[in-house]
């Protein structure tokens, strides 16, 4: 099913069974699987992410889907500066609509710069970012994982920015959340390494891994700013305009989000500190 072509589609009304699930999942990560540019694998973690924002009818918000999509591409593509396309689209200088929707507004706004954090962007700014993104990536995406899974894992709508699980799926993701992102991870790291030879697997593997861990540290930032009333920078000890989470023992050498470990810090000393155990 060439589900990218596709515009709506309506999730399977039966029962799925969990053998079934992974047989879907198997041929999304199998070469059967054109991908000409990595979205599918950060519009896979972008879901299972979510599983707990969903409503109780089943829905999830757009939004709350490429909010995150954008926010892992910055780190991967703005910061990193790993290609997320094959040969094909960089060919005689052509760049994926992410990377074009990034340089687009790094020329809009001249205070936007790569070595800033996502949640340090400007809201107004991001908030159009996640925007722009969206609306030039979803019909490629949605639609296509659509497809792949042969119309069984949800329901949408483009126009109307709708997605609606299949409970089956949706319990499912609950269940194996951590399992489905380590494969997802893997299968990313796979493709990223065709299309940055120059890149070894390590490499790829700790930046992508560094672009996926900074997307799950929203929540705490909110819990640490407004339930135990951190707000102060952790380092410098200014009040807090921009609001950053940092690993007080660097991610590098401690792999967790544990919150015993997490501190709100002003962009300036996050990024003076990055993998150093002092600021």
């Amino acid at each position: 099913m060439e589900g990218w072509k596709l515009t709506e589609g309506i999730h399977a009304k039966r029962s799925l069974s969990e053998e079934e699930i992974w047989s879907k999942f198997n041929h999304i990560f199998s070469t059967k699987s054109f991908n000409a540019t990595s979205y599918k694998f950060c519009f896979i973690k972008a879901l299972i992410e979510n599983v707990f924002n969903v409503d109780n009818d089943g829905y999830l918000d757009y939004d709350d889907i490429y909010e995150k999509f954008t926010e892992t591409y910055w780190y991967l593509t703005v910061q990193h500066k790993i290609r997320q396309g094959n040969a094909s689209i960089y060919r005689d200088g052509k760049k994926t609509s992410v990377e074009r929707v990034f340089d687009k507004f790094f020329l809009r706004y001249p205070a936007l710069t790569p070595d800033i954090s996502f949640e340090a962007i400007d809201e107004k700014i991001r908030h159009k970012m996640v925007t722009e993104i969206k609306n030039r990536c979803k019909r490629y995406v949605i639609g296509a994982v659509y497809g792949d899974t042969d119309g069984t894992f949800y329901s949408f709508h483009l126009s109307k920015e709708i997605l609606k699980f299949h409970p089956d799926v949706l319990a499912f993701l609950k269940k194996y959340e951590y399992i489905l992102l380590k494969l997802n991870h893997y299968e990313w790291i796979k493709f990223l390494k065709k299309v940055n030879k120059e890149e070894d697997s390590y490499a790829l593997a700790k930046k992508l891994d560094y672009a996926t861990k900074r997307t799950n540290l929203k929540v705490y930032r909110n819990l640490l700013y407004d339930t135990f009333h951190r707000h102060d920078c952790f380092y410098c000890g200014r009040k807090l305009k921009s609001i950053e989470v940092d690993h007080f023992i660097p991610w590098s050498f401690v792999r967790n989000d544990k919150l015993w470990n997490l501190a709100l810090a002003c962009p300036k000393c996050n990024n003076s500190k990055r993998d150093s155990l002092s600021t």
